[in-house]
């Protein structure tokens, strides 16, 4: 017969607060792998980036997290959550905006930008935010397709692709990032 250790009888609610934390920290971290994973499968199956694609990996990204289903979006607790929410946001703008307007949209200067933002009724930070994320995900996705016609190894996590981006010694690290080197003081 199982019994309840000592520590469990002098504080349930300690015990099941610290065992929820432990799982939740688990499921993050499982969940962290598998947008990774889903970030690495489409960046590098995609032959072209731009903001079609984009959203493509933003519902793919959701999904991963677990917020796939239109279930969450009604949910009040998930409209609350900030991933969810900024990834909505993100959608939505790529929605709005025409083919013409997708096609140009890295090479357009701020001022194009702040009236872009006017004409989709749209605040212009949201749409600077979607085209620094954009040209984030265009150079990964380029760092990524270099690899992979080099036959180099693509990371399996997020500290791996750190240290591949960062080491010179790897296929073109980030152009002009060199990592710090710390020498023990004497």
């Amino acid at each position: 017969m199982l019994r309840p250790t000592r520590g469990v009888l002098a504080g349930p609610a300690r015990f099941w607060r610290s065992w929820l934390e432990r799982t939740q920290e688990k499921t993050q971290a499982l969940r962290e792998k598998d947008m990774f994973r889903t970030q690495m499968e489409h960046l590098s199956a995609c032959e072209r980036f731009g903001p079609d694609e984009y959203g493509a990996l933003l519902r793919k990204l959701r999904d991963a997290a677990g917020f796939g289903s239109s279930l969450w979006n009604r949910l009040s607790n998930a409209q609350s959550d900030p991933f969810l929410k900024d990834v909505n946001e993100q959608e939505e703008l790529i929605r709005l905006l025409t083919a013409e307007q997708k096609a140009r949209l890295l090479q357009m200067r701020r001022a194009e930008r702040r009236s872009l933002a006017q004409a989709i009724g749209k605040e212009e930070h949201l749409v600077e935010t979607l085209v620094d994320r954009l040209t984030q995900a265009k150079f990964l996705h380029d760092w990524i397709r270099a690899r992979l016609q080099e036959g180099l190894p693509l990371p399996q996590n997020a500290q791996q692709m750190e240290l591949f981006m960062l080491n010179p010694n790897q296929r073109r690290g980030l152009p002009g990032v060199r990592p710090r080197i710390v020498r023990p003081r004497r």
